[in-house]
């Protein structure tokens, strides 16, 4: 094949590229504010990206964001479609570009080269010069990067030298994060206080926290820190949802304690009737809730 055979062939092809990377763009707007993801019983549209349409992390990353910031600024969906500005590119002013800015930001991702737009987007948001990153470096070590103010610097410098006092040799940044976030996850998080109480409690008879009514004087009520200690220790404060496939939710983060027996239905707090649910799928077992409800209400109907 002569070179100008091949050449031709790569430009019909890159044509092709762009055409797929802007319909698949198209598609994901709408399967984002559809929530199509709920349908799979998945928590996001990352693992959607992720899990059913194979793409990688970066790809899904880049194309999240676009899609969302191109429903709020459609000048940037119209300005990817017509070719002046590339998916990497818009990618990188959305940090900054909103409805009000939106000629000047479009006209720089066309005109500048990556580099310099880069430099331009860190002069108007200085923390997307150094974006969030964990990087594995071997098996037990990583590389963490991050911006940081300067008070925080400061607080890292204090803490560097008393460790280092305390250990009576020099210590490195590193060093400092393990202690210190073991020390914060000991105080604050949930499964880690249930079983501080738990331990109090080892020496006495065991004893379930007694449900209390979740409505009372016509006024929703708080669940008692026993019965939410008890359930975050038997849950591991993790979502209990299980796919049959996928197996349990990996979700910590975004969590929230979910009545099997609704609420309104006259349920309790107690540990039988709470379990924990991230946000996505405490709401997809409303949602399915509210279907079955229509579906009885349907089906009795005369």
């Amino acid at each position: 094949m002569q070179w100008q055979a091949i050449h031709q062939k790569a430009v019909n092809l890159s044509k092709q590229y762009r055409k797929w990377e802007n319909d698949l763009l198209s598609a994901l707007m709408e399967a984002d504010r559809a929530r199509i993801y709920e349908h799979f019983a998945l928590t996001s549209t990352y693992s959607y990206c992720i899990q059913v349409l194979q793409l990688s992390e970066d790809q899904s990353l880049t194309l999240i964001r676009v899609a969302r910031k191109a429903l709020e600024v459609p000048a940037l969906k119209s300005a990817i479609e017509g070719g002046k500005v590339t998916l990497t590119k818009a990618k990188r002013i959305c940090s900054v570009l909103n409805r009000d800015n939106q000629s000047e930001w479009i006209e720089k991702a066309e005109k500048l080269s990556s580099r310099s737009l880069e430099a331009e987007v860190v002069k108007q948001c200085p923390r997307e010069a150094v974006p969030d990153r964990v990087r594995p470096m071997s098996e037990q070590y990583f590389s963490l990067q991050c911006m940081i103010d300067g008070e925080t610097e400061g607080l890292l410098k204090q803490a560097q030298d008393l460790l280092s006092q305390k250990q009576s040799k020099a210590v490195s940044m590193g060093d400092l994060f393990k202690p210190i976030l073991k020390e914060f996850l000991s105080r604050n998080h949930p499964v880690n206080k249930a079983r501080r109480v738990a331990a109090k409690k080892a020496q006495a008879p065991v004893e379930t926290p007694r449900p209390t009514l979740a409505f009372k004087n016509g006024k929703r009520t708080a669940a008692p820190a026993s019965i939410r200690h008890a359930v975050h220790h038997r849950d591991e404060g993790q979502c209990t949802h299980a796919h049959p496939i996928r197996g349990r939710c990996p979700e910590k983060r975004w969590i929230q304690m979910h009545h099997l027996v609704e609420v309104r239905e006259g349920g309790l707090h107690s540990v039988e009737n709470l379990t924990t649910l991230c946000y996505a799928h405490h709401r997809l077992q409303h949602g399915a809730r509210k279907h079955r409800a229509l579906m009885v209400h349907v089906h009795t109907q005369p």
